[in-house]
């Protein structure tokens, strides 16, 4: 039974956590596929039975992946597309809003016509509005925008990047939670703490974090948000108000799940790897 990890130098805490709960059960020999020293005219040769995940996020490595995978081959999904959650959808909340996640009012784009784009901030709330571009992490590409002034001069700097932002309504964040969804659970989660004198929570690369067990209802959304996209594990990133109301942001896949499992100690990688085992089990018979 093998385990083909892709992952490039840059993933080496996740690859090893992996490596050490693959170390930790028998009959398991783990693959790692390294997306920047890669042939893709010789692939590996995947059968069925076989466990496939990628660390590596982007397209290079999520071609790899699905130039890998096999009918067969036991995945993270219950579908068998292929590529990034923020790929395959780069704006959740539309599916979210069709199956009854709450999730902030969004925009699929930033019109540049200044008659909708009132209309749209108006739509949203009002200002403050939040100015997102998608593919970013820690909060980077998440702008605050209080005024139509510097909304319609921040618009047109990011168009010109060749970025495609969206408008999402302000949430006025007391705390946010990162959920770990496997199956049909949360295995594990996190709340992050904003620094002082900034709105986004999840910042930097050390942001501060805690270990907490969040309730049965957001529990429940973050497994909802997670099977939408046709995901069987994802990282729920997850708002919560001064009034306790709840608001999904993203379901990653895949998600640094490294800084869950090193703040609360819960061996998430060996529960995944339990996960992909008994999937492969089923696979091959």
């Amino acid at each position: 039974m093998k385990f083909y990890c892709i992952s490039g130098d840059e993933q080496d805490v996740s690859y090893g956590l992996f490596k050490a709960a693959i170390e930790a059960r028998d009959d398991i020999e783990l693959v790692r596929i390294d997306p920047w020293d890669f042939d893709p005219s010789n692939p590996p040769q995947l059968e069925r039975g076989d466990m496939l995940y990628r660390i590596t996020t982007g397209k290079p490595a999520s071609a790899i992946e699905q130039l890998m995978y096999r009918e067969g081959v036991a995945t993270l999904r219950n579908t068998e597309g292929m590529g990034d959650s923020y790929c395959v959808y780069p704006y959740p909340h539309l599916v979210f809003g069709k199956v009854g996640v709450p999730s902030p009012k969004m925009t699929a784009f930033v019109p540049k016509n200044r008659e909708y784009l009132e209309k749209s901030v108006e739509w949203l709330g009002g200002f403050p509005v939040a100015l997102k571009v998608p593919g970013g992490s820690h909060g980077v590409g998440v702008m605050k925008v209080d005024s139509m002034s510097s909304l319609l001069s921040v618009g047109d700097f990011v168009r010109s990047k060749r970025a495609h932002p969206i408008l999402q309504q302000f949430i006025n964040v007391t705390r946010s939670a990162r959920l770990i969804v496997l199956g049909d659970k949360v295995i594990d989660s996190i709340e992050y703490a904003a620094p002082e004198g900034d709105f986004r929570s999840n910042v930097g690369d050390e942001p501060n974090v805690t270990g907490k067990v969040f309730s049965e209802e957001i529990q429940q959304t973050a497994v909802k948000a997670t099977q939408s996209l046709g995901l069987e594990f994802a990282g729920v990133d997850i708002l919560i108000d001064e009034n306790d109301n709840h608001y999904v942001t993203e379901a990653n896949f895949p998600c640094f799940f490294a800084r869950c499992q090193k703040c609360t100690g819960n061996d998430i990688a060996g529960a995944m790897v339990d996960y992909l085992v008994a999937k492969a089990k089923r696979l091959s018979v």
